[in-house]
């Protein structure tokens, strides 16, 4: 059985924290999504964007993942925004109940347009 590959690019726009995410996560892989949330997190910003458009597959270890740092954001005030979500993972989100937890945006340069805004609303719900 193959490993699966978990890809994770960090950018930073508007001095928000871009984590741009492609592969799959699952248990095997989640921790290295999780130490490299956590090292965003250090300088505790206002929101923190998570792009999912290159995501092949997530599970619920890395919907915890995500949780996780949706709820250390909200401790100082901040958000998590999500972009690039789509099929099986928009279903997953759904069935677990966890997508109120998110700000929800089609595309990266729909958040970082929200977020620059200030508006706090996403471009499909908002937490």
């Amino acid at each position: 059985m193959r490993k699966a590959k978990l890809e994770i690019e960090e950018a930073t726009s508007d001095r928000m924290p871009v984590v741009r995410l492609g592969g799959t996560i699952n248990i095997e892989n989640s921790p290295a999504l999780r130490q490299a949330l956590e090292a965003r997190l250090k300088d505790r910003p206002a929101a923190m964007l998570v792009n999912l458009s290159k995501l092949e597959r997530i599970d619920t270890s890395g919907l915890a993942t995500l949780v996780e740092c949706a709820q250390s954001l909200r401790e100082h005030g901040g958000r998590l925004l999500v972009a690039g979500l789509r099929g099986e993972m928009t279903d997953s989100l759904s069935l677990s109940q966890v997508r109120g937890v998110f700000l929800l945006f089609d595309t990266e340069r729909q958040a970082l347009s929200e977020a620059s805004a200030g508006t706090g609303r996403s471009g499909e719900e908002e937490a």
